[in-house]
């Protein structure tokens, strides 16, 4: 994806950046955000030049369905991103399959990050395993703060990246 850029180096090592995909993604989405983690993961895949194999939630798969026709309608071609619908059961074939993965993207519980992580350390080469777990955050608060801080604070942490602000 273009020519590479020579960086800074000792005497002797040569240093360069460039810009290339990888090859075949799983992007493996949850069912409480079905469009949003859902496009976040293809877009990202794709804009780094890979091709995807879309794995949503069970129970979002006619948001992932309509999606990605909607993705293919914009001009995303059909063997560039491919929707997978599969039981999570299912999915170790997908994770093992003949054709290595490049990389996986995963939003979902520890319990199954920790299952696709095993799965993927039975690749011969290092698969990139990119997971967001769990989701819960805890709030400390000790007798000093104010209420009014303390209700601020948790509705920010909550809310704000829901909110419009200047």
């Amino acid at each position: 994806m273009g020519t590479p850029v020579q960086l800074k180096g000792y005497t002797g090592e040569i240093n360069a950046l460039s810009y290339e995909g990888r090859g075949v993604f799983l992007c493996i989405s949850p069912w409480n955000f079905p469009l949003a983690i859902f496009v976040g993961q293809i877009a990202a895949a794709l804009v780094s030049g890979n091709t995807v194999l879309a794995k949503p939630a069970e129970n979002g798969s006619l948001v992932a369905y309509v999606t990605t026709k909607l993705f293919h309608e914009a001009g995303i071609p059909t063997e560039v991103l491919q929707l997978l619908i599969v039981e999570g059961k299912q999915l170790s074939h997908v994770l093992l399959g003949q054709q290595p993965l490049a990389g996986v993207a995963f939003t979902g519980s520890t319990q199954t990050a920790r299952h696709i992580n095993a799965l993927l350390s039975q690749q011969a080469e290092i698969v990139p395993f990119i997971a967001e777990t769990g989701g819960l955050n805890a709030m400390i608060v000790d007798s000093t703060a104010l209420p009014e801080q303390v209700t601020d604070a948790v509705i920010r942490s909550a809310f704000s990246l829901a909110l419009l602000t200047k």
